[in-house]
This record gives structure tokens, sequence and C-alpha cells, in this order.
């Protein structure tokens, strides 16, 4: 963080921690009590990042899911067939 921190151009963002930073130079201007501290900003990303992946997660498992029952459902239809033809 301290390195975007140390090379970002504000209030040209280049991402979402800029932005936050951003945000939060607002709060500090206006003199408001600032929500996104260094702190929030770290746990946002955090969180963002998290959540990235745990949704890779869900995705692969879906798909593992879907790929197991297509193999399965080809190996019924092979049985079936199989059984048809022997009767």
């Amino acid at each position: 963080m301290n390195t975007i921190q140390a090379s970002r151009i504000r209030g040209q963002p280049r991402g979402i921690v800029d932005t936050l930073l951003d945000i939060q130079d607002e709060e500090t201007d206006a003199g408001k009590g600032v929500i996104f501290t260094d702190d929030a900003i770290n746990a946002q990303v955090f969180e963002t990042v998290a959540a990235g992946r745990i949704k890779n997660n869900i995705i692969c498992s879906i798909k593992g899911v879907l790929k197991c029952a297509s193999q399965l459902s080809s190996q019924v239809c092979g049985q079936l067939m199989f059984m048809e033809k022997h009767k």
C-alpha cells in the first residue's frame, strides 16, 4: 500500500486503491471523520481478493460437477443402448 500511495497522482485513479485513497483525501479535506483509513482500505482490498478467490473456487466446483454429470450421463446412455440391443 505504501508503494501505491507514494506513486499515485491524486484525482487520477489507476484502480480501486487509488479510488479509495481519493475518497480518503476528500474526507480529510472536508474535515469529516475519515471512514476509509489505511487499515480500512487494506481490509477492503483483502475482502475483494478473497471474494474473487471464492468465486473462482465455486466456478471450478460447478464445472467439476457438470463434467461429472456429463460423464455419468454418457455412461447411463451407453448402458441403456447396450440393454436395448440385448433384449
